[in-house]
């Protein structure tokens, strides 16, 4: 039993608990952040193009896992440039069939829609295949 008159004994455990906890909180905060920034690097390096990808971000791709010299990179560029160009008249022909197709199945489905679905459809194809044309 304690004497009458005495004092309890304060503990300063909670005032040393609060500088770790702060280090801990300080830790964690890092590591989210660490996470989430090494994440979003990921997304922008490896975000997906439609189309075909730029030559240079080939030669890019490229240079990451062989190692091209400059006059390399150079000559892979040429390359794929005068490939695309050959592959671009290759499929000339077959692409007025597609665009042939294509118009005829917009048509039909048309057919199928209400005024305001068709009008709907009208704009969604106008902002597609503007924003198609662009990126050619």
């Amino acid at each position: 039993m304690a004497a009458r008159g005495a004092e309890p004994v304060q503990s300063d455990t909670p005032s040393r608990l609060k500088p770790i906890g702060f280090i801990a909180v300080v830790f964690l905060l890092g590591a989210v952040s660490g996470v989430a920034g090494a994440r979003a690097y990921w997304l922008d390096a490896n975000k997906p193009s439609f189309g075909r990808p730029s030559v240079e971000r080939r030669v890019e791709s490229m240079d990451r896992y062989l190692d091209l010299s400059d006059a390399q990179a150079l000559a892979v560029s040429s390359i794929i440039r005068e490939t695309d160009e050959e592959k671009d008249r290759a499929l000339l022909p077959c692409r007025e069939n597609l665009e042939a197709a294509r118009a005829k199945g917009n048509t039909r489905m048309r057919e199928q829609f209400d005024e305001e679905q068709r009008r709907e459809y009208d704009e969604a194809r106008a902002r597609t295949t503007s924003s198609a044309s662009s990126r050619r």
